[in-house]
């Protein structure tokens, strides 16, 4: 409180004394102070009060060299409350202080701590409780959090990998979109078949990378290439959202944009697609 108190002066010193010296001091002093302030609470469990003054540096003094271990501290406290919540039997409350580590770059930084927590927190949760937070993520349109969610459950209730594959899409889908992208344009039909109600899509991968495409239409459907691999694929005929991403050979992402666009397939024609950067 002494911390917070003397913060308090400081930004009256900067309100009435812009142009001074000890204004531009105060700037300096009041991210500091609040990080001591945040490292009290920490130090007696007092999470939330903690959280609240860090997001303040993050937010107010993104600037300030307080900002980046203000961050990393964010990191450790909601690992730390996650887990003291999971010990106390609120899965629920466990799981959505987790997912706001996904919201920090430091969990990029700290991978493999990242990793081992996910795994601690997410192993043993029923298959209904994470669907229904999962559901609840993706109709908040917090789509990243949602596309966790889910892949925890291929992680470890692979049995249920044909009822999650179409919620993947549609988060996948709505990401894509709405991030920068290579755009993926109408084809041509290359040759005319006989398949009422459907089309066919003959997709190649020249690209060095693995590829999924994401298709969202009258069906949803994941199809995954391997670098230099095609396959084709048979859809209900229909308008589609298709979107592509690139990963490394581990599954790692890469420093390549994602393919979007919106494709109509007419039924009894087939359609070539080539996927290159």
């Amino acid at each position: 409180e002494s911390y917070l108190n003397g913060v308090e002066i400081l930004k009256g010193i900067r309100a009435n004394h812009p142009d001074s010296n000890e204004a531009f001091i105060a700037n300096y002093k009041i991210p500091e102070y609040l990080l001591k302030a945040a490292l009290s609470y920490k130090s007696s469990k007092n999470w939330d009060q903690a959280i609240k003054v860090l997001e303040e540096i993050t937010s107010d003094y993104s600037e300030s060299e307080f900002s980046v271990r203000a961050s990393s501290l964010l990191f450790d406290i909601y690992i730390e409350k996650s887990m003291n919540l999971k010990d106390s039997y609120k899965y629920r409350e466990s799981i959505e202080e987790f997912l706001k580590v996904l919201e920090l770059k430091e969990r990029n930084k700290d991978r493999y701590m990242f990793v081992y927590y996910s795994k601690r927190i997410f192993e043993g949760i029923s298959l209904s409780l994470l669907e229904t937070v999962g559901g609840e993520m993706q109709s908040r349109r917090e789509y990243e959090k949602a596309l966790f969610v889910y892949d925890k459950i291929l992680e470890f209730y692979p049995e249920s990998k044909e009822k999650i594959i179409p919620h993947i899409v549609e988060c996948k889908v709505e990401i894509i979109s709405a991030s920068p992208h290579m755009d993926v344009v109408q084809p041509e039909s290359s040759q005319r078949i006989y398949s009422p109600g459907k089309t066919r899509v003959v997709i190649k991968n020249e690209t060095e990378y693995n590829l999924v495409i994401y298709f969202e239409g009258p069906e949803l459907k994941l199809v995954e290439l391997k670098p230099k691999a095609g396959v084709e694929v048979e859809l209900l005929s229909g308008t589609y959202k298709v979107a592509g991403e690139l990963t490394g050979e581990n599954g790692e992402n890469i420093d390549v944009l994602p393919f979007y666009g919106i494709i109509k397939y007419e039924e009894n024609q087939r359609y070539r697609e080539v996927y290159s950067i």
